[in-house]
């Protein structure tokens, strides 16, 4: 979608045509923020300047009109992005098809969602897909030794460590703001804009850092989460939460050995009601976490650091980090400069949970 975004937008400055948009709509903070990157005009209606439902004598509104209709009614071309088969926008276009058949374009990248729209006369556009050398002779050079794969395939079954489980980012980074993530998304490559848990743990190892976010009982402090059960355990034990529709934990990660983050500051977190988080010290509060009542917290065993943690500033045999399978180090391996030992998760995970 946000390619599809880009390209109207350099058609749009290419033919100098304004572009319009609805304060408030899903769309508009996207459509902004092109704009503004790409240099394009941009008309944004509030909903106040939205034409109001004529009156009858009964006083009584004789029609009404979304404001997503309306603007595909009075604009000059459509370019749809992204619509959902049988909703509000498709049954819009659609009705701007009946009286005009040029002006709309569709994007392919999901020609089944397009479908109607092209059967009812839009023009399909398709766009390239980027394409990225790999860098086999980093990969090659990354890869650990026969011997130290060896060692590795169990290191982590030992309590000695402490792991932050990585999952997919469904928006901005942990530290990047939204206007930067639209620009990552409109700008970025193919590699920049995935989003997925591999995509996560890949980032981290690159930066060499983990990105402090708040809690999600507090705000008010950013901390880097780390668990002391062992890493087969807590995989073995893991469960897919409907409600959020994702596992707890993944099999993607990063271990950090645990005498090496208490010499850093990292602390275990101390459950209870919430008296005893009044009973800390201000700058301790951080590490408070409420036992649960439907679930009991405590079997996580949580450690926490306040702000972020510099997996540069430790020895690389205090680090490690762990993946499925030989498919994703390999991925790993491209940004692996420390040369940090890679684990393999796919033993510990249950069949059910593959």
């Amino acid at each position: 979608m946000a390619r599809q975004l880009a390209a109207s937008m350099l058609d749009a400055r290419e033919r100098h045509m304004h572009v319009i948009t609805v304060e408030k709509s899903a769309a508009d903070p996207w459509v902004a923020q092109a704009a503004k990157t790409f240099d394009v005009p941009l008309v944004r209606w509030t909903a106040r300047q939205l034409p109001s439902p004529a009156k009858s004598s009964s006083c009584k509104p004789r029609f009404t009109i979304d404001r997503d209709e309306w603007v595909v009614a009075v604009a000059d071309r459509i370019d749809v992005l992204h619509s959902r088969r049988g909703g509000k926008i498709e049954q819009a276009v659609l009705r701007r098809l009946e009286v005009d058949p040029f002006g709309v374009r569709v994007g392919m990248d999901d020609p089944r969602a397009a479908e109607r729209l092209l059967e009812a006369g839009a023009l399909g556009r398709f766009l390239p897909r980027s394409c990225h050398a790999t860098l086999d002779h980093q990969a090659e050079r990354s890869q650990p030794s026969a011997a130290d794969k060896s060692r590795e395939s169990n290191v982590l079954e030992q309590d000695e460590w402490l792991v932050h489980c990585t999952r997919r980012c469904d928006g901005p980074w942990p530290g990047q703001s939204w206007p930067q993530y639209y620009d990552e998304m409109l700008l970025g490559s193919d590699e920049a804009a995935s989003r997925e848990t591999l995509d996560s743990l890949r980032r981290i190892v690159r930066m060499r850092r983990l990105i402090a976010g708040a809690t999600t009982s507090k705000s008010e402090h950013r901390v880097v989460c780390l668990s002391a059960v062992p890493l087969p355990e807590l995989l073995r034990r893991r469960t897919f939460r409907s409600h959020i529709s994702r596992w707890d934990y993944e099999p993607f990660g990063i271990a950090i050995r645990r005498s090496a983050a208490t010499a850093i500051g990292v602390r275990p977190v101390v459950y209870g009601p919430a008296s005893v988080r009044d009973d800390l010290p201000a700058d301790e509060r951080y590490l408070y976490q409420a036992e649960g009542r439907d679930q009991d917290w405590t079997a996580e065993k949580e450690w926490r650091a306040l702000g972020d943690v510099d997996l540069d500033s430790l020895d690389a045999n205090d680090v490690c980090l762990f993946v499925p399978n030989e498919a994703d180090a390999q991925v790993i391996a491209e940004v692996n400069h420390r040369g940090w030992p890679v684990c393999h998760t796919e033993p510990w995970l249950q069949p059910s949970a593959q």
